[in-house]
């Protein structure tokens, strides 16, 4: 009989993770538009440790932000309470927040649950409520389903102020003693008022509302902003903003910022501080802009866009329609766009297709054919405009012109050294004449001294 062999037990040391003081809780809707905020996970991190919000803020949380700040921190019962919103802000505050959390959970990426990755592009101005919003058919929903309930980061951003997914308006007073809450207190719960603790699920949703409407669009905008936070391999910067703002500004305005800022209802100072050092655009006012364009807000800061990107918006200010392309009526490019009926300067813009086949005819020219020249027949105020909008196209006219005056020059050098072989010599305007140049041109470009015969010309090619 054979022997048989007993499992062996592997006696190798197995190396442990790293003990974390608080629970390693995953965020929840990470790379979606419902992607939990900072506050809400800092309320769901507590019950999770079966303590209250408060508790886990005063005795855990903030003394740790105290001891780390060089300045006073509010404790929950006073000031805090009113600001906490900023912690899911762009600001130095949310930062220190999301290195705390991290350190102690040993949770990563946590700042994909505030703006702190757009904080180059996106102003802290208006940003924020200051009250909580929440949507009763989400908090239903996920009760039914026995889903998590949470805190979405798009609750709490100021421009939201509808549900993207069931079409209804947020609330902000609690349907039980009709009072407003706070974005974070001591006694928070994610689907409870935290005054008189009654749920804030309503299974009965109020009429739905037209998806065109403003409330909604910009709530589908924001919501793109936060599911592209997950998938950005390094924060945006505002040069992206810039060119993009730029190129927008000359394919719907001919390079005019004033133009540009009548079309879109957009005041002159933001576009000006947009397109300074340190400007930062507001986020009603990106959501605003992009749904005007045509364009998705992370496109607009996090990329830069492609000659042609805003050509079906330029179109709908040339058409004078813009009601049919987007749907939206009343947007402030749609009352420009009536409006510029009485403005000819508006309709008349050349469109992308029409300057590039006007650049590409005189690629094929034989005689040179200036950018400026191609500038002015099509009615653009700036030959610089054209530059920008097609630089390649501009660079190949531009060398192709070059090449023409190097091969006309050529012979001028030998048309002189013929000339001063003949007797009698002929003279500047003779020359000129053989090679259908003005004197002036020859003085200019030769510094040819008007003599009498080629003996008396100093020439230098």
């Amino acid at each position: 009989m054979k022997p048989q062999a007993c499992e062996s037990w592997d006696l190798r040391s197995r190396e442990l993770p790293e003990r974390t003081y608080l629970y390693h809780l995953q965020p929840l809707g990470v790379g979606s538009a419902y992607v939990e905020s900072l506050t809400g996970y800092i309320a769901r991190l507590a019950d999770a440790h079966s303590v209250s919000t408060g508790a886990l803020l005063s005795h855990e949380l903030l003394p740790r932000i105290r001891a780390a700040s060089p300045t006073p921190i509010a404790t929950t019962n006073s000031t805090f309470v009113y600001d906490s919103q900023v912690l899911n802000g762009t600001g130095e505050t949310a930062r220190n927040w999301v290195q705390l959390l991290q350190q102690l959970t040993g949770v990563g990426f946590l700042d994909r649950l505030t703006l702190l990755p757009w904080h180059q592009v996106i102003s802290q101005q208006s940003l924020f409520r200051r009250t909580r919003v929440w949507c009763p058919t989400c908090y239903d929903g996920w009760g039914r389903s026995g889903l998590p309930i949470y805190e979405p980061l798009l609750w709490t951003i100021g421009p939201v102020s509808h549900c993207p997914m069931h079409r209804r308006a947020l609330k902000e007073r609690c349907p039980h003693c009709q009072r407003t809450l706070h974005p974070l207190s001591a006694r928070f719960r994610s689907g409870y008022c935290c005054r008189c603790q009654g749920w804030l699920g309503d299974e009965i949703a109020s009429p739905t509302i037209n998806e065109a409407a403003p409330g909604v669009a910009a709530a589908e905008g924001v919501g793109e902003l936060l599911s592209a936070t997950s998938q950005m391999t390094c924060p945006p910067y505002s040069g992206h903003l810039k060119h993009n703002l730029r190129l927008c500004i000359d394919e719907l305005a001919a390079g005019s910022k004033s133009r540009f800022c009548r079309i879109t209802g957009i005041s002159f100072d933001s576009v000006s501080y947009w397109l300074s050092v340190s400007g930062r655009i507001r986020v009603d006012a990106l959501v605003s802009l992009c749904a005007q364009v045509g364009v998705s807000p992370p496109r607009l800061l996090s990329a830069h866009v492609s000659t042609g990107t805003f050509e079906v918006a330029r179109e709908r200010v040339a058409s004078g329609d813009s009601r049919k392309e987007s749907g939206r009526t009343g947007s402030p490019l749609h009352l420009a766009v009536r409006e510029s009926v009485t403005k000819p300067a508006l309709a008349s813009l050349p469109s992308y297709k029409v300057t590039k086949a006007a650049l590409s005819r005189a690629l094929e020219e034989a005689a040179p054919v200036s950018v400026r020249t191609v500038a002015r027949q099509l009615g653009y105020a700036y030959e610089s405009t054209v530059y920008r909008r097609f630089p390649d196209l501009s660079r190949a006219l531009a060398i192709k012109n070059a090449r023409f005056k190097e091969r006309r020059t050529e012979g001028v050098g030998a048309a002189f050294a013929a000339a001063l072989k003949e007797s009698p010599p002929p003279t500047i305007p003779e020359i000129a004449h053989r090679l259908g140049w003005s004197v002036a041109v020859l003085r200019y470009r030769f510094a040819i001294s008007l003599g009498t015969g080629c003996d008396e010309a100093p020439f230098g090619a």
